[in-house]
């Protein structure tokens, strides 16, 4: 949640819990299979999720979780749940032609009939929440300024989870990798950069489209994660958290 409210200009909201709560007044309440949800449409394709316990009141939200409508469709297959509640699966998925991998995190699954089928061809409509950033001119400044670049151009791999499956790692490091599991690792040119604030009262907040080997994916983001916003034509590596919605 709080990486959520951070990239959508909204950090001052997110330790007051009843701000969190204020955000939600007044919304259609809706009936799911293990919890209830709440959702709050803003400008620009923007919508908030409210997962609030199913036995609860209003004021018992589990999480919120945020999706921008607007944004890059892919085509992809299921390779196996994470295990998470029915409600908010993350989802190893690889691309049809099963070259690459990464982790989704599914919205409103309890309100959608669709069945996720292994290796069934799936569209996903997805968006970005970068917990890292780091900016770079371009690939080839990147190349030059780090050491040993590893991440090949347009790379997007569940690098956490797929380390987190070796059995030689430290304890430091399986706890490090946990944390992080639901996150993936990017590299990609900036296509555009937009300047926006979804919410009346919230401070500006950026929208880049960045080029990733399964597609186009759009990153949204404050100047929490990067001071300066990025500019058409940078390069772009870090972590980041894919929300996606399944179409039927």
């Amino acid at each position: 949640m709080a990486l959520f409210l951070d990239s959508l200009g909204l950090s001052k909201v997110k330790d007051n819990q009843a701000e969190v709560l204020n955000l939600f007044t007044d919304v259609k309440r809706e009936s799911g299979q293990d919890y209830d949800y709440k959702k709050v449409e803003y400008k620009n394709g923007l919508s908030l999720i409210a997962r609030i316990a199913k036995e609860g009141t209003d004021l018992d939200i589990i999480g919120v979780d945020s999706h921008i409508s607007n944004s890059s469709v892919w085509k992809a297959k299921p390779v196996m749940s994470l295990g998470q509640t029915a409600e908010l699966p993350a989802v190893v998925f690889s691309s049809l032609d099963g070259k690459s991998a990464f982790i989704v995190n599914v919205i409103e699954a309890g309100l959608s009939n669709a069945v996720l089928k292994e290796n069934e061809s799936i569209k996903l409509q997805v968006c970005g929440f970068p917990a890292q950033m780091a900016v770079y001119n371009d690939r080839e400044d990147y190349e030059d300024k780090t050491e040993a670049p590893y991440m090949t151009d347009k790379m997007l791999f569940p690098y956490y989870f797929f380390n987190l499956q070796s059995g030689d790692i430290d304890e430091e490091q399986r706890k490090l990798y946990s944390e992080n599991i639901l996150f993936n690792i990017y590299s990609g040119e900036v296509l555009e950069t937009e300047k926006v604030q979804y919410l009346d009262n919230s401070e500006y907040c950026y929208y880049s489209k960045v080029k990733t080997e399964l597609g186009n994916l759009q990153l949204i983001y404050s100047s929490n994660i990067v001071a300066s916003p990025v500019k058409k034509g940078n390069y772009v590596v870090g972590s980041v958290y894919i929300s996606a919605k399944v179409l039927k």
